[in-house]
C-alpha cells in the first residue's frame, strides 16, 4: 500500500542523483511514484534512475539540467562555504526539462526542490500542469 498515495504519480526531484535527492526520489520509487531526476554534474543519477526502475516496478529517468559554478559572480551562494555545486540560473532550461518529463511521463504532479539553489529560478516560472 502506498502511504503517501502517491502511487502512478510523476515527480521531479532536484539533486536526485546524490545525497538527499537520492533519498527523496528512492521514497517516491518505493510509494510507487515513477520519478524523473535532475541532476547537473553528478551522471550517476542515469545509473539510479536505472535501479529505481528495477528495484520499485516504476517508470524513472535521469534530467541533465546545466547550471553555472556558484562561484560565478552573477549566483548569489545558499551559504558562504557551499562552493562546489552549480546554480541553475537559467529559467528556460528549467522549463525545458520540466516540458520534457511531460513529454516523456504523460504529466507532472509533483516537483521537490531538494537543492536550495533551484529557488532562484523555480519561484520565477510559471509552471501550467497539463492532465
Amino acid at each position: 500500500m502506498a502511504i503517501w498515495h502517491v502511487y502512478r504519480k510523476v515527480a521531479v526531484v532536484t539533486g536526485g542523483g546524490t545525497g538527499i535527492g537520492y533519498q527523496v526520489a528512492r521514497a517516491y520509487a518505493e510509494a510507487g511514484a515513477d520519478v524523473a531526476l535532475f541532476y547537473n554534474t553528478s551522471a550517476v543519477a542515469i545509473e539510479k534512475a536505472k535501479d529505481l526502475e528495477k528495484e520499485f516496478s516504476i517508470k524513472a529517468k535521469a534530467y541533465k539540467v546545466p547550471g553555472v559554478p556558484l562561484s560565478s559572480p552573477h549566483v548569489l551562494r545558499p551559504c558562504a562555504h557551499v562552493t562546489s555545486y552549480r546554480a541553475v540560473s537559467d529559467a528556460k532550461i528549467v522549463t525545458e526539462s520540466i516540458e520534457q518529463v511531460e513529454k516523456d511521463f504523460g504529466r507532472l504532479d509533483i516537483f521537490v526542490r531538494v537543492l536550495e539553489i533551484f529557488q532562484l529560478v523555480v519561484q520565477s516560472i510559471d509552471i501550467t500542469i497539463r492532465h
